[in-house]
């Protein structure tokens, strides 16, 4: 999560390594541990790399498409 947020904001938005490091540790870090963190307990699936995992995301896919199409087919 970190190493993403080094590359995008150095390269993107211009910031120095110092500047990034402090409002990394000063906001989005406790942020992340105040409100989402907490939330993953209620979790049904975590999806580890979030988006950037497509073999997670296409077997995510694939079972919602299953469950569908075995719903609508008549008894």
């Amino acid at each position: 999560r970190l190493s993403r947020r080094v590359l995008r904001d150095t390269r993107e938005r211009g910031l120095d390594l110092y500047q990034l490091l402090k409002q990394y540790t000063t906001y989005v870090k406790p942020a992340f541990e105040d409100f989402c963190l907490p939330t993953k307990k209620y979790a049904d699936v975590i999806i580890p790399r979030g988006a950037d995992n497509e073999v997670a995301i296409n077997i995510i896919v694939q079972t919602i498409q299953d469950r569908l199409s075995s719903v609508s087919r008549p008894v």
